[in-house]
């Protein structure tokens, strides 16, 4: 089992090499001549792109021509096309410098999009949009002048997520800008006769993949809190095979949560030391750096120097500091100089160490296999229980089948080095967050690195856990499995995919589905994003209540685009608040409004408001209704014309109520007049009555549509 290991991650390798441009590929002269004349007949390219370049790659028997136009004239831009050896189009992208005019209505929806994007694909390939499925859509943004449209490939009724197509369209010419597909045209799917039922599937996956209960974590204000959930043992590719239920793994597993790397801030200004010397009990850096010499297995002897050394927040950890330093040293071999890095870090608190690396050491790429896996593994957990006896209470080996390997002939390659990771645990329950890392030599039998990413901080009990049972009933209904085809990765079908003998050899598969977090709060069993905040479906942005209202059209427009109150009803002809106001406004400058909209991000709205001088402090009042004119007068400011609107007297406007108590805004009234935003009643602008929310949309779509 080992060796199929060791050789894909050979293989992999090497497919990665494969795909590098070949600078001394051989050209072929028909083949690209095929080739040009593909992309200029399909993409219409003219004469005035006058400039080509191309160069070839090859990968399973596949050649692609990646090929490229210029104008001579830098305004138009130029035009890339790839096409492969079966004259498939893989990519296209065409660029055009054009002057940006801030944020505006699209003239085409994105449903009208979606059909020239239909049709492009159509008209490279007649039937291709028959076999393929629109991925969820991001939300719009009334910034972004381009539609994206992402699909998976579908066979018959089973999505193949191996497989896509991304497109770009613009919003307000139609042309598609952009085209990308990852597709392997040889590809063999096999049918679905014959696979188990879903409930056979759902009892294969608690058996043979399964979930646990485990800690992650949050950080709210600089603290770092943990919370206890139940989660997929196994993150990455991972599924369930649809005929005999057996666990199917990918050879490119890695566990997710270990990605969750402990790393330094920035480091600290003398002053910041200074004050923090004065309020915390901590070592100092000839302190910190004997520690990491006096411990054999560094290597940091006489002979090394320091480089430089710094003492730094550790993130997320606010209230911890580290010592950090680098290393360096010069030695002779065999007459030649050869230059000896190192790094270490100290708890500048503890004075633990928190990690060390060294060049220097498992640099005999000739000497004999000394220690085999297991024979390694002892020997690490020997220097763990010498070097953090305090830690190996909590923390448990994790077989993650981690290996390095030289490039050698197939018979002899040997594992020469090992990776070792060791996961916090509290009470049986995992913290992957928090894990050693040991790297050993397996030729001289020595470290070669060492990690700690530990949190001070205190764990949830697990007791009010709900039971795993109930656990695994809320994962299949509130996220549930699906029949998928999955690439069927070892070592003889990629061979043969190397070689050009075969496409993608593909897997009938039950899989969580993608589209929900796999993760369950531990004792609710709500969902949660991989943040820790709770999971929410998409916001609807279609109202209930606009049928025959005269703002419907505008209302769904802005929605379209991103631009939107929550809510299945928007209720037109209510008074719109102050804060509902700017969460429609805010848009047109170009600030994003996500779906949740708690206190904490109504206060950064209005922090920003202020800033931007919109509105004054005195002016805020949440809840308070609109006025007409308060409307226009924010608009203006918006738009930046507020400098220009102060000088009423030189405008000449057309509403005899905007006098007065008014008069000072007369400028404003003037400008969005002019601009199409506001339009008066029967001669008058009625500047103090206040704003209904169909209204108001009516009024954004105005200044949007300018």
């Amino acid at each position: 089992m080992m060796k199929k290991t060791i050789a894909w991650v050979v293989l992999l390798s090497m497919m990665v090499l494969a795909l590098a441009p070949l600078s001394a590929f051989a050209d072929e002269p028909k083949e690209l001549e095929r080739a040009i004349r593909i992309a200029k007949e399909t993409f219409s390219i003219s004469e005035d792109y006058s400039q080509f370049s191309y160069d070839v790659q090859e990968t399973g028997g596949r050649k692609v021509w990646n090929m490229s136009w210029n104008s001579t004239d830098a305004n138009d831009g130029n035009i890339r096309v790839s096409i492969d050896s079966d004259d498939m189009v893989i990519s296209y992208r065409k660029y055009k410098p054009s002057k940006y005019e801030g944020s505006k209505l699209p003239v085409y929806s994105r449903g009208e999009a979606a059909l020239k994007a239909q049709a492009f694909m159509e008209g490279l390939e007649q039937g291709l949009t028959g076999n393929i499925e629109e991925n969820e859509h991001r939300e719009e943004s009334v910034s972004s002048r381009s539609y994206w449209f992402s699909y998976h490939r579908m066979y018959g009724e089973i999505p193949f997520y191996g497989n896509t197509i991304s497109i770009e369209v613009d919003k307000d010419t139609g042309e598609v800008k952009s085209y990308n597909r990852n597709w392997d045209g040889k590809t063999v799917f096999p049918q679905p006769q014959g696979v188990i039922g879903m409930q056979a599937a759902q009892e294969a996956y608690t058996e043979k993949i399964g979930i646990e209960l485990a800690y992650k974590y949050r950080v709210e204000d600089g603290v770092i809190i943990p919370y206890l959930v139940y989660m997929p043992k196994e993150s990455g590719s991972v599924w369930i095979d649809a005929f005999t239920g057996e666990k199917i793994n990918s050879p490119a597993y890695y566990y997710g949560g270990f990605a969750e790397e402990a790393k330094a801030m920035d480091s600290l200004t003398p002053e910041e030391l200074r004050a923090i010397e004065e309020i915390a009990d901590l070592i100092d850096s000839q302190e910190a750096e004997d520690i990491l010499r006096k411990w054999d297995e560094t290597g940091f002897d006489d002979g090394f120097e320091v480089v430089s050394s710094r003492l730094e927040q550790v993130w997320p950890q606010q209230d911890r500091l580290q010592w950090s330093f680098s290393f360096r040293r010069s030695v002779e071999k065999d007459g030649n100089p050869i230059i000896d890095s190192g790094y270490g870090s100290v708890d500048a608190q503890s004075g633990e160490i928190l990690s060390f690396w060294n060049s220097s050491i498992g640099r005999d790429e000739d000497g004999e296999i000394a220690y085999s896996r297991e024979e390694s593994l002892q020997a690490v957990e020997a220097f763990l229980e010498k070097f953090a006896p305090e830690r190996m209470e909590e923390y448990v080996y994790e077989d993650a089948n981690d290996v390095v390997i030289l490039e050698k002939e197939e018979s002899e390659r040997d594992e020469r080095s090992y990776s070792f990771n060791f996961t916090r645990t509290i009470d049986g329950v995992p913290f992957r967050s928090n894990r050693i890392s040991v790297g050993f030599d397996a030729v001289g039998g020595q470290i070669q690195n060492y990690s700690l990413s530990h949190f001070h901080v205190e764990f949830p009990s697990a007791d009010k856990a709900a039971p795993i049972d109930s656990a695994y009933q809320a994962l299949y209904e509130k996220v549930g499995l699906e029949l998928v085809y999955v690439a069927q990765m070892d070592e003889f079908h990629m061979m043969s995919f190397m070689e050009g003998e075969a496409g993608t050899a593909v897997l009938l598969a039950y899989g969580l589905k993608a589209v929900k977090p796999a993760i369950l709060e531990a004792e609710t069993l709500d969902l949660l994003n991989n943040d820790g905040s709770p999971y929410k479906e998409p916001v609807t942005k279609k109202y209930t209540d606009l049928e025959g209202h005269y703002s419907k059209g505008q209302v769904e427009t802005l929605a379209e685009n991103g631009i939107y109150l929550q809510g299945e009803s928007f209720k037109p002809d209510q008074l719109i608040s102050q804060k509902d106001f700017f969460l429609l406004l805010v848009h047109t400058m170009g600030y994003y409004v996500p779906d949740e909209r708690d206190d904490d991000f109504i206060e950064r709205m209005y922090e920003y408001l202020v800033r931007e001088e919109i509105i004054s402090r005195e002016e805020i009042d949440r809840e308070a209704p609109v006025d007409r004119i308060d409307a226009v007068k924010y608009m203006v400011r918006g738009l930046g014309y507020e400098k220009v609107a102060s000088l009423g007297k030189i405008f000449v406007q057309e509403f005899p109520d905007v006098d007065g108590d008014y008069a000072n805004l007369r400028g404003h009234v003037a400008i969005a007049a002019g601009l199409g935003i506001v339009n008066g009643y029967e001669g008058l602008f009625h500047p103090g009555n206040p704003l209904k929310r169909g209204d108001a949309a009516i009024m954004v779509y105005n200044s949007l549509s300018r």
